[in-house]
């Protein structure tokens, strides 16, 4: 069964067992039919349990296939050490969809790790799908079906909207349920996808992209499985029109641990993440509650054409406040028009300013006259997008605001929204503007959050149209050629090769066996040159005095020869050393570096930034997916310090970033071209002349993986 069917299962059933049902309700392995039993399915309802004739009150089965009618999904909580008989006999009545819900698998280990793949083989070898495991289960709002075991699901009656949650956390799916009912905001589906053995986010995002019912997708990631679908997926939803909003989390070394632990996910580098995100019209947000307000203010007012906020405040100091946070988050707060300064002006008293953020003074504010006036003028205004409202409540602004903000939400379409800071005993004002649909935000921070991540998600997501060539014969001799140094080890001459097969400049050199050959070579080349030791067991080179520079005479580098080789062999006594490479040496600009990363999730990066012995140090990098445009490598550039020096600073001349541009694209096409044949490449530095003169890697490092030469493995 192909993944949209399953789902579609899942959603819409018209019958459900659930397999090792209980009497005891609020356990576990009762909690599954509790609910069932509480929402408003309109279907056939099957408990199975082979010690009971009834369970909560209805009849029980003691196996799946004793069922005498057809069984659309299957919910087992059955102990693991029973689960695959269980799956076993749905497999034989013809289920076509099941919900795993326990939890033992690949977020405790190895062992666990098994099971799971496991469970993903059954499903891929039956047909029948599965949702989960270690997952709570789903809600179908529009339908009020519940199915799982979260405790959040004991809500008396969820919203029904276009809002739909993809949740990689069985206890954030149920915050997010909590939240959204608080707030009155209504939802489509919230799913609680756990480890993703069959099923994964992927599918769901596919199914929600085709499904008009669903305007707005708000996903809780830790990490997914494969990188290239997921993209694929979200940029369906993109084209369809779907507003998407992802909270990432796992980006820090403690996170990655973290989700490790939780749901056996690899969290991936969170700079590659945003690249991939950006590129799709994914708009990221910080945390659980700005996803939900993100896709609150989605839901209601859909496609925003800039991002200038009025904002019309009782408070002057919250109104600093907030100028701060906009500027932080690219929000602008430009004047409003010459017809709205007016009405202000004949609105407010003399010594009041009309800057954004405009301050009611007290003496306007108690008049609920002038609130609505201001509010309808302001929202009018072709300036701007939205109006953010900041309400100091005492209890008589409580009331005057609430009424006027009320009457006239309903007849605006930009986004009005309350920035609440009110006291307690006022909360029956703050649910008016709620049930009246105006966003209510009880935080600065959270508010200006949501609202950048709104106007971000509204701008159009990049087109992209990556434009490295294709050349499916150099790629396979590139990986011939690896293959071929593999007995020998990958040192700096077979990475330079490489890479010169990419058109990618690199200096002239020789490699030198003695001391006599190092003289012969230095005078090939006309020195100076730099020397430096050859070795694939001896990767950074400069830290330990392997490479000299500026060598000058042809008796100095065969007496350099013969000190590097004394140095390797006592430093490093077990290593292969290949020789020693004499290479001319290379004047520019500037010291760059680019290179080549494979990112877990997402397959191969490209790395521009400063180079030099300092760069781990300096830190000074920005990345790209692969494959890149020619507008990638500019951006890439200019988001770096480095960048900044590439085009001149003040009597600095500027560097070839023509030059730079070529090379970023030809490692794009080396990436995208031998996959995961590069594990690492790292050019450093990349030395760029003067404009028009070019750019020339000087040092460069392969990484290939260990077991690359195995012929079964299939590497791109």
């Amino acid at each position: 069964m192909d993944a949209r069917t399953a789902i579609e299962r899942l959603f819409y059933p018209r019958s459900i067992a659930v397999i090792g049902a209980s009497d005891q309700a609020d356990k576990f392995s009762g909690r599954a039919l509790k609910h069932l039993l509480k929402s408003d399915f309109k279907g056939a309802i099957f408990p199975v349990n082979p010690n009971r004739i009834e369970v909560q009150g209805i009849k029980c089965y003691a196996n799946v296939k004793d069922i005498p009618n057809q069984v659309d999904v299957a919910v087992v909580v059955v102990p693991n050490n029973r689960l695959f008989e269980a799956l076993e006999d749905c497999h034989l009545k013809g289920v076509g969809a099941a919900l795993v819900l326990n939890s033992g698998f690949a977020e405790v280990g190895a062992e666990g790790k098994l099971l799971q793949e496991k469970l993903g083989a059954f499903a891929k070898e039956t047909g029948m799908r599965i949702c989960g495991p270690n997952c709570n289960g789903y809600v179908n709002v529009l339908e009020k079906l519940i199915v799982g075991t979260s405790g959040a699901f004991d809500r008396p009656d969820f919203i029904s909207g276009d809002i739909a949650f993809l949740v990689q956390s069985g206890g954030v799916a149920g915050v997010l349920l909590d939240v959204a009912q608080e707030k009155r905001i209504g939802l489509s589906y919230c799913v609680s996808v756990g480890n993703e053995a069959d099923l994964d986010v992927a599918d769901f995002v596919e199914y929600l992209a085709e499904d008009s019912r669903t305007k707005v997708i708000g996903l809780f990631v830790e990490g997914v499985q494969d990188g290239p679908r997921f993209l694929s997926a979200l940029d369906k939803a993109k084209q369809r029109g779907k507003f998407v909003f992802a909270c990432k989390v796992g980006k820090s070394a403690k996170g990655q641990e973290a989700a490790a632990a939780h749901t056996g996910k690899l969290a991936g580098s969170s700079q590659v993440w945003s690249q991939a995100m950006r590129r799709v019209g994914t708009a990221e947000v910080a945390d659980i509650d700005d996803l939900v307000e993100a896709c609150n203010l989605s839901s209601k007012f859909g496609w925003a054409d800039g991002n200038n906020v009025a904002i019309l405040t009782l408070s002057g100091g919250q109104g600093v406040l907030l100028a701060d946070l906009c500027e932080s988050y690219s929000i602008k707060l430009p004047a409003p028009s010459l017809d709205s300064a007016e009405v202000l002006r004949q609105a407010l008293p003399e010594f009041a300013s009309l800057t954004n953020p405009i301050d009611l003074t007290g003496q306007a504010s108690g008049n609920p006259e002038v609130v609505e006036k201001l509010i309808l003028a302001l929202a009018s205004d072709s300036v701007f997008n939205a109006v953010l409202l900041v309400l100091v409540a005492s209890p008589v602004a409580a009331r005057l605001w609430t009424e006027r903000i009320a009457n006239v939400a309903g007849d605006i379409k930009k986004p009005i929204v309350v920035l609440w800071s009110g006291g307690k005993g006022l909360d029956n004002w703050r649910d008016q503007l709620l049930k009246a649909g105006v966003p209510v935000f009880l935080q600065a921070s959270v508010c200006i959050r949501s609202l950048s991540a709104y106007f971000g998600i509204c701008r159009k997501a990049q087109d992209h149209k990556a434009s490295a060539n294709s050349d499916d014969a150099r790629d396979q001799r590139a990986i011939e050629f690896l293959r071929s140094r593999m007995k020998q080890g990958i040192a700096e001459p077979e990475a330079k090769e490489l890479v010169k097969r990419y058109g990618i400049p690199v200096p002239q050199e020789f490699l030198a066996h003695s001391e006599e050959e190092a003289r012969e070579m230095f005078r090939i080349l006309k020195g100076p040159v730099a020397m430096k030791v050859i070795s694939p067991d001896i990767l950074h080179r400069s830290d330990s005095g392997f490479v000299q520079l500026g060598i000058s005479k042809p008796d100095d580098a065969g007496q350099c020869y013969r000190d590097l080789i004394k140095l390797a062999s006592s430093l490093h006594p077990h290593a292969l050393l290949q020789g020693v490479l004499v290479q001319e040496m290379v004047r520019g600009t500037l010291e760059t570096l680019t290179g080549i990363s494979h990112d877990l999730q997402f397959g191969p990066v490209v790395l521009f930034g400063s180079g030099g012995v300092t760069a781990e140090l300096v830190n000074d990098i920005s990345m790209r997916l692969c494959p890149l445009t020619v507008e990638d490598c500019y951006e890439m550039i200019s988001e770096t310090k480095i960048g900044k020096l590439l085009r001149g600073y003040r009597s600095r001349p500027g560097g070839d970033i023509e030059g730079v541009v070529t090379v970023l694209m030809r490692l794009s096409e080396l990436a995208t071209g031998l996959g995961r044949v590069v594990k690492e490449m790292d050019i450093n530095p990349l030395i760029v002349k003067e404009k028009g003169q070019g750019v020339v890697a000087v040092d460069v490092r392969l990484v290939v993986p260990s077991d690359f030469t195995e012929d079964h493995v299939s590497w791109r």
